[in-house]
């Protein structure tokens, strides 16, 4: 066949529809297959939004005049509706026009993001400042510069109180209790298996035998009886973490570089997941994460790398402010103290190692 004769037809697929929550966390949204909301939304128990889908009109079909005038029983000359390119024409839209509806979407999501903001500010006002206690999470207000500083100095009484609880609209990404397996698209299922009990208790007693001594960041008694109680209630993020350092200093395991490098990719898929709710797990996680690194070349998992991840975490926690005056519990208070200046001298040992900047 001649090919001048050939038809060029644009291949039209299937397109899927996906909710703004996973359109925003670049996921696969079944919710165009099984009805929505979408699993995604359910198992985070969020509220699942389809964005309004817009309207197109066809386009126009690149054929040879000879192929269309064999399909018409009377000859029309259609030498004026073929384009002389081999790309479709869009009849619906210019190119402005699809910029603009691109930028209505981005405009689209950074109101959800105000709205959320909004929202998490007016439950963090509505709460009682001066006498609720902190729990998990907390809000750091900054220096004197900041606005939020302002405003609370505006109702708060002790002016040396820099921690406050915060609201509840934070909502995790991965619940608390899962209905069995969790989903892939969110964190991989790898991330929450658990080594053998028996290995697992050979490398937490080897991290409390010979690296808690110099680098007491986690809270001994309490983790221990965590993990051992009938019904585990031990923060997963740290349970990895742990058994990494600990997997280091023991001689006594079979393929020890196998379990190092699955123990550290289950402990980097739950803190990038930000699976921990309590953010102090994850100051304590980047630093038992210094333990590993990905070969000698690498940049973006050494030591020196993890150190500055969890300075600023730190930071951004207020764990350099005095915490005395606030409502935060004693044990965590004393944990506080005792991350912060392991953090201050490993940051300063491993910048010297690698001879690089310091992060603090």
């Amino acid at each position: 066949m001649n090919p001048a004769l050939r038809t060029t037809r644009p291949i039209i697929g299937f397109e899927e529809r996906a909710c703004e929550d996973c359109h925003a966390r670049k996921v696969k949204c079944d919710g165009a297959l099984n009805g929505f909301p979408c699993r995604n939304c359910k198992l985070a128990k969020i509220h699942c939004t389809v964005p309004e889908r817009r309207k197109r009109r066809s386009r126009v079909i690149d054929q040879s005049s000879e192929q269309r005038g064999k399909k018409l029983k009377t000859p029309v000359s259609t030498q004026a509706i073929v384009p002389t390119e081999t790309e479709p024409i869009f009849l619906d839209s210019s190119p402005e026009e699809h910029g603009k509806e691109k930028s209505q979407a981005i405009i689209s999501d950074g109101a959800a993001d105000a709205e959320f903001a909004r929202q998490h500010l007016v439950e963090f006002f509505s709460q009682n400042l001066q006498d609720k206690p902190i729990q998990t999470r907390l809000t750091y207000i900054g220096s004197e510069l900041s606005t939020l500083n302002y405003l609370v100095r505006q109702q708060s009484i002790n002016q040396r109180v820099h921690h406050y609880p915060s609201s509840n609209s934070y909502a995790p990404r991965i619940p608390r209790q899962l209905q069995g397996a969790p989903s892939p698209s969110l964190i991989p299922k790898d991330a929450f298996v658990l080594p053998p009990r028996s290995i697992s208790d050979a490398l937490i007693g080897a991290y409390f035998e010979h690296i808690h001594g110099i680098f007491p960041i986690i809270d001994r008694e309490r983790f221990l009886s965590q993990y051992e109680a009938p019904t585990s209630t031990t923060p997963l993020l740290l349970l990895h973490t742990i058994c990494l350092a600990g997997s280091h200093v023991t001689s006594t395991l079979e393929n020890p570089q196998e379990l190092k490098r699955a123990l550290f990719r289950r402990a980097k898929s739950l803190f990038d997941g930000r699976y921990e709710e309590d953010r102090m797990h994850m100051v304590q996680a980047a630093l038992l994460l210094t333990w590993f690194s990905d070969g000698g070349d690498d940049v973006c998992a050494n030591a020196w790398w993890w150190i500055g991840v969890a300075a600023r975490i730190a930071l951004g926690l207020g764990m350099h402010r005095d915490v005395g005056p606030s409502k935060m519990v004693e044990h965590d208070k004393r944990t506080w103290r005792k991350i912060w200046w392991c953090l201050v001298q490993f940051d300063v040992l491993v910048s010297l190692c690698y001879g690089r900047p310091q992060n603090m």
